[in-house]
């Protein structure tokens, strides 16, 4: 059985994001002070961008079996 550090580490936003399929990274931006949370797909840049925004007391994590079968513009 995990540890609580163990388990704890296994749930941050990077190694969650880097579970999924499609190359999906996880990133902080501070913008006018406040620390935002995204999760890049590593789509072209050029790209629109696509924003998903959840709801309290949902995080990111919400749309987790959707952005893998989300078309990245990489393929």
């Amino acid at each position: 059985m995990p540890t609580t550090a163990t388990a704890t580490a296994a749930l941050d936003d990077t190694s969650l994001a880097a579970s999924l399929d499609g190359g999906f990274t996880s990133h902080h931006a501070e913008v006018n002070g406040t620390r935002l949370h995204f999760v890049d797909s590593g789509a072209d840049s050029a790209a629109e961008p696509l924003v998903l925004l959840g709801g309290w007391p949902q995080t990111w994590w919400q749309w987790h079996k959707v952005l893998p079968g989300w078309p990245t513009g990489t393929g």
